[in-house]
Parts: structure tokens; C-alpha cells; sequence
């Protein structure tokens, strides 16, 4: 099973200079945990333009905006069963009624396209419901993109039927209210945050949770 190893670096400070450092360290499954941060990074759902790092899905809806100006390809994993996927795709176009196109595909680990299907609109909303019958427990990676797009439109898409997403339980952790929280994930980026703004940090613990 691949494992996150999230070190957490907490530099104390006193007046102008660290004066000692701890660290915590915590490994979580993909389908496990994960380490979340709340009142600390207001965000949406994360959105992942790279197709070999999705975003795990933990809410059954999803919401945006295409545009010709932007990346406006996503792309999300999240589990299944056996049993009926139902994708629901709401597409609504912008005021100046151009033609605008949002397409959504479902891929297996090996990227074999399972799904395949896109909205268009013009001047009014429209809603398409695929279904995909699956026969075995398996991730599925999602990729929600702009096919053609003159002008703008918002989306919003559920998915339902056999979809396993993390069910969340919180666990509060302890941390000093001064120093310096320095954040590595496992693709080697860096976020630095004072801890004199935090108020207060938990831990969530994912479970499946058929939607």
C-alpha cells in the first residue's frame, strides 16, 4: 500500500533567534490518513492538474469554472465497488452566449478509459447523467476538462451510486503556540506557517463511505 510520509518541523523561536527544534512525523495510507489543517488554509476541494497525482475525492460534488484563459483540466481519484458509478454533469454558460464545452472521462489505474462524455451550452444550462456498471473494487481517476470553449461557463458535478468516499473523524492535536510549522510532503514541496496565527489544528481520519 503506498504510504504519505508528511514530516512536520516545529522551529521554536525566542526573540530573534530558533533556539531548538522537534519534529513530528506521520504516515498515513492513501486510503487512510491524511493530514489536514484547519482555520489554517481556507481552500475548496484541492484540484490537481497533474494526471499522475490526483485529488482524492472526499465530498461527492464538485464545482468550477472553465475558461479559455485558464489550465481547466483536473483530475480526482476515488474508489469504487461493484455495482452502478452514476456521473451527474451541470454545465451553465456565461452571459455572453458563447459555446462552451466541459467533458468529463473515467480512467482505470491502467488508463484504459472506462467513460467518456461532454456538456455544451450556449445560451442555457444543461444536465447529462452518465451510469457505468463496474464489476470489481477498484480506484478510478476522473478527469473533468474544458473541450471547447469560446467564452466561460461554471460546472458542477456529483458522483453517486457504488462510490466509495472517505468518511472524516477528527482527532485535535496539541502544538506551541510560537515557532515557525514547516510542512514537506512527499513530492518534496515546502509550506512554511506561523504558529502564532494558528488557532486550532486537527487530524482527520478518512474511512470509505459509500455515498
Amino acid at each position: 500500500m503506498y504510504k504519505w510520509l508528511i514530516s512536520i518541523r516545529l522551529a521554536m523561536l525566542t526573540s530573534s533567534k530558533r533556539d531548538s527544534q522537534s519534529t513530528y512525523t506521520i504516515a498515513a495510507s492513501t486510503l487512510g490518513l491524511i493530514l489536514a489543517i484547519t482555520a489554517l488554509i481556507n481552500s475548496v476541494e484541492a484540484q490537481s492538474s497533474d494526471r499522475n497525482r490526483p485529488s482524492i475525492l472526499t465530498q461527492p460534488d464538485i464545482t468550477g469554472i472553465v475558461d479559455q484563459n485558464n489550465h481547466s483540466e483536473y483530475f480526482y481519484s476515488f474508489v469504487v465497488q461493484p455495482g452502478e458509478v452514476v456521473i451527474t454533469l451541470d454545465v451553465t454558460p456565461d452571459k455572453r452566449n458563447t459555446l462552451n464545452y466541459v467533458g468529463v472521462d473515467l480512467f482505470n489505474i491502467n488508463a484504459k478509459k472506462l467513460l467518456s462524455f461532454d456538456v455544451g451550452v450556449i445560451s442555457k444550462s444543461k444536465r447529462k447523467i452518465r451510469r457505468l456498471q463496474i464489476k470489481r473494487h477498484q480506484t478510478i481517476i476522473m478527469r473533468i476538462s474544458r473541450r471547447n470553449s469560446k467564452g466561460s461557463a461554471s460546472y458542477r458535478l456529483h458522483v453517486g451510486g457504488s462510490v466509495q468516499l472517505p468518511k472524516q473523524s477528527t482527532t485535535s492535536i496539541q502544538l506551541p503556540i510560537q515557532g515557525i510549522l514547516h510542512l514537506e510532503m512527499d513530492d518534496g514541496t515546502v509550506r512554511e506557517i506561523n504558529l502564532s496565527r494558528v488557532r486550532k489544528v486537527t487530524v482527520k481520519d478518512l474511512t470509505p463511505e459509500r455515498v
